[in-house]
């Protein structure tokens, strides 16, 4: 008896055990097992932060509809979605099919007169979490800039992500849609700051989550819907953020304020709550985001003053660091700062200071005067520093940035006219004073002078060239970098807009290799390095430089030839 009752028992747990490894095995819904017809349900927060229940209906299976990935094809209803259609910000709602989870819901057809969605297979969604991490990333997304695919007729397209910002002038906010388009990311004015004591959030499938931009005076959150949570690893979206690969933003819970239903694609608005986590990965299928993890933003902080108004503001941001969205968003966020600061929107002149720390390197700081003919920004303010960030070294990132800016209304510039010798002609070794006659805006004509000395080897009754050019026209003696650090020498050494450059023509012959500048070479080392089977040196005639700061931005430039005294 006791052994049957053994027997009995062990069957049952054995029973037992598989049920619970069936139940672990079924909990993902394969998309092979999915046929047309089956009726299932997704879950999303309409309003606040607990999600809610709506139903789905499968028409078929989208097979291979994306490198590697099939799309399941779904007709949404409840909460009214068969009249509004899908709502940007439902991007990784789980989709569920018998009780086990299918996907997310991810992809529509804009301007669709039925509810139809496109689901990222669970499957692909989980390998996501499998892909190994480096330890230091520096993201760079793929997307083409001018590149977008949102709104055309007859193309699946990935269910757009509202952005809910705050603090940005609405002047710009076109300029903004412009940048994020491109990576299915709208724009929405009101609700990009977090709301103080706000309650934390559980981090559960169907929730809210945040993805933040920007933070600060000016704040950018990207609302999406979380599809699945394992230990501290969260999916979200079900495609694409800005396809940056690796990246680190910071997640945060989000609460949905209400709906807005609209002719062309509906959309969530809503608000970022608290920091959970980092985002980790951002694939095909879906991001990626660690809860245990916490990412730092750059500082990026704007001082303006409006030399007109003597108003001052100052504008503090962090930024996520992406390096081709990043530095987009800095000129957005550099217009924004000028807007505060009711600076002209006519012709005007801007002196500006940028800080800038790159991580591993010594602070930067270059200073200018820029020209502006068409309101106060000017994209070459910030040109020095995108370069320096797309080097032809390596790959770098902002630590932290500040940038100084005062917008006079007035038009500083002048023209370079012409330029005349004292002396008809100057003996090597001598020193000569050149006149540059300049045209101010608006001014009568000023002289500046500037002294130059003949070179004392320079050949009784020769010529020589002598010029004068504005200092944004003039390449310094400088040779080409070899790494990172000679690149940033280069842009520490130029001249200021508002330099007076003279150039003179030197009598002696030079090189620039490996980094560096040689003058006045001796024939030898000039035939060796200009040799036939030499590469990279570059053989020119030595030149010297002298230059004056003046209040105008120079343009132009004149040159005239100096005669050598006998």
């Amino acid at each position: 008896m006791i052994g049957r009752i053994s027997l009995v028992f062990f069957a049952v747990f054995l029973a037992l055990i598989s049920t619970v490894e069936l139940d672990a095995d079924t909990k993902i819904f394969g998309v092979s097992e999915i046929r047309p017809g089956m009726k299932g349900y997704g879950l999303t927060v309409f309003k606040g932060t607990e999600p809610e229940r709506f139903e789905v209906e499968v028409v078929d299976v989208l097979e291979r509809m994306l490198p590697k990935q099939d799309i399941i094809l779904v007709k949404v209803s409840g909460h009214n979605l068969e009249e509004t259609g899908i709502f940007q910000g439902m991007s990784g709602s789980p989709i569920f099919l018998d009780g086990k989870i299918a996907g997310a819901l991810a992809y529509g057809w804009p301007y669709a007169k039925v509810s139809l969605a496109g689901i990222t297979p669970i499957e692909n969604m989980l390998a996501e979490m499998q892909r190994p991490l480096d330890s230091t990333p520096v993201a760079s997304s793929t997307q083409k800039y001018k590149e977008s695919y949102s709104y055309k007729d007859g193309q699946l397209v990935p269910v757009a992500s509202p952005v809910m910002v705050s603090g940005l002038p609405p002047s710009i906010m076109d300029e903004l849609s412009e940048m994020l388009g491109p990576y299915h990311l709208v724009p929405l004015q009101g609700g990009g700051a977090s709301r103080p004591g706000s309650e934390p959030v559980n981090i559960k499938p169907g929730g809210a989550i945040g993805v933040s931009l920007v933070r600060g005076d000016i704040m950018m959150t990207a609302i999406g819907t979380v599809t699945w949570v394992e230990g501290s690893k969260v999916l979200a979206f079900g495609h694409p953020f800005i396809n940056g690969g690796e990246v680190r933003f910071p997640i945060t819970a989000a609460r949905i304020l209400t709906l807005l239903p609209r002719v062309s694609v509906s959309t969530k608005m809503g608000s970022a709550l608290g920091e959970v986590g980092s985002l980790i990965q951002d694939r095909q299928s879906c991001i990626v985001g660690d809860l245990d993890s916490r990412v730092s933003m750059v500082p990026f902080v704007m001082d303006i003053k409006n030399e007109r108004t003597g108003r001052e503001e100052t504008v503090n941001t962090e930024i996520v660091w992406e390096t081709n969205f990043s530095t987009r968003l800095m000129m957005i966020l550099l217009r924004s700062a000028l807007s505060y600061a009711e600076a002209s929107i006519g012709e005007n002149t801007a002196t500006t200071r940028i800080d800038v720390k790159f991580e591993g390197y010594p602070p930067v700081i270059l200073e200018n005067v820029y020209f502006n003919g068409s309101g106060p920004f000017n994209a070459a303010m910030l040109a020095p520093v995108m370069k320096m960030i797309f080097n032809p070294f390596e790959k770098v990132r902002i630590e932290s940035m500040k940038i100084n800016v005062k917008i006079d209304p007035e038009i500083k510039i002048a023209f370079i006219k012409r330029i005349w010798l004292e002396e008809n002609e100057v003996a090597p070794g001598e020193t000569g004073r050149l006149h540059v006659v300049l045209a101010p805006f608006g001014m009568d004509e000023i002289e500046k002078v500037l002294e130059f000395t003949v070179p004392e080897d320079a050949q009784p009754g020769s010529k020589l060239l002598l010029g004068a050019v504005g200092g944004m026209s003039v390449i310094p003696q400088v040779a080409p970098p070899v790494d990172f650090t000679g690149y940033i020498d280069i842009f520490k050494s130029f001249y200021k807009s508002t330099d007076i450059v003279v150039v003179r023509q030197m009598t002696s012959i030079g090189a620039r290799v490996e980094g560096k500048v040689m003058t006045d070479l001796p024939p030898a080392a000039i035939r060796m390095l200009g040799a036939p089977n030499a590469t990279g040196p570059m053989i020119q005639a030595d030149m010297d430089m002298s230059s004056i700061r003046t209040e105008w931005v120079i343009l132009g430039k004149a040159a005239l030839p100096l005669n050598v005294a006998k």
